[in-house]
């Protein structure tokens, strides 16, 4: 019973080095076909419409932020991509949101995308309000790139959307006015 009980011990060390969040890489080339998604106020993932709403949400560090990242066509149930994803001023091209960080996604139908309900950590976080220039409620420009393992790019979604703060949230409203 002894020798049993040490040969479980012994071995339980090696259960913990599997993550089951682990994805093998999405199989991504340049003729993928991507969208862009967001994360609403109530975290349901959904594709962005040219010209749509981008939830400002209160960031866990403090100041606002918007969730987006890349709904791509592969056939894996569930994968994992690098994503950049930025918003630029579509006049001047300065990028005044910039993040990059690896995601997984799941497949919904012919896509894979973020989880829907979404936490945090399964889009990218780009952080918004901390310049001059006004967000809330301007037009931006939103590329969002898929990247291979050295950084660079192999299909990129760009659109346009209008962040926006929450009905109720005039701590957000008066944050993201810039202050030019």
């Amino acid at each position: 019973m002894l020798l049993a009980r040490l040969l479980v011990v012994s071995l339980l060390p090696g259960c913990f080095l599997l993550d089951e969040d682990d994805a093998a890489p999405c199989d991504v080339d340049a003729t993928t076909a991507i969208e862009i998604v967001a994360a609403d106020g109530n975290s349901v993932v959904r594709p962005l419409a040219t010209g749509g709403d981008l939830s400002l949400l209160v960031a866990p560090q403090g100041g606002f932020i918007t969730l987006i990242g890349p709904r791509i066509a592969v056939t894996s149930d569930r994968c994992q991509v690098q994503v950049s994803a930025a918003l630029r001023d579509p006049a001047t091209n300065v990028v005044v949101g910039l993040e990059q960080r690896p995601i997984t996604l799941e497949r919904v139908g012919a896509w894979a995308q973020p989880p829907s309900p979404a936490s945090i950590s399964d889009l990218a976080n780009v952080a918004l309000c901390s310049s001059p220039q006004p967000v809330v409620d301007q037009t931006f420009e939103v590329e969002v790139d898929v990247l291979d393992e050295d950084g660079q790019k192999i299909i990129s979604a760009t659109s346009t959307a209008v962040p926006r703060c929450a009905a109720s949230d005039s701590y957000c409203t008066t944050s993201c006015a810039g202050y030019l």
